[in-house]
């Protein structure tokens, strides 16, 4: 279930904040019994908040301490305009955080993430979408 609460941003329209759901963990995915376990080569997340999908992509060098986090943020009406230039904010624990706007596709990269918990904000024109407590770390240690 979305959390949703309203804001106001500094005189502009109220604005509806919203907990994105977790629908896919490619880490959760059940391994099946008497199949050799193979170490996955990235990991994926899907959320739903609102009327959006965001897909997450998280992958890593081998033997590297730094990630990437990409990902793109879809609206259920395939409207690509609303999401082009949507803010994207990676918090960590410490409060340092990261901005980056989406490309006419609602898709953002971060680029050299160093392995911990994280917060993502998207906002957008009349949602602030927020995923909590994300956990970005090499796939082998997963």
């Amino acid at each position: 279930m979305n959390q949703c609460c309203r804001v106001n941003n500094l005189g502009s329209p109220e604005v509806q904040r919203v907990t994105a759901t977790l629908i896919y963990d490619s880490l959760m995915h059940s391994k099946l019994s008497g199949v050799r376990n193979t170490r996955p080569l990235s990991r994926q997340c899907l959320y739903r908040a609102a009327e959006y999908d965001i897909h997450l992509w998280f992958g890593s060098i081998e033997g590297a301490e730094l990630q990437t986090v990409a990902g793109q943020i879809l609206p259920h009406n395939s409207e690509l305009r609303k999401v082009t230039d949507v803010g994207v904010m990676l918090k960590d624990v410490y409060d340092q955080s990261v901005a980056k706007k989406t490309n006419p596709f609602g898709e953002f990269v971060f680029d050299r993430i160093r392995s911990g918990y994280y917060d993502v904000e998207f906002q957008l024109q009349k949602w602030i979408i927020a995923i909590s407590g994300l956990f970005v770390t090499p796939l082998n240690q997963a």
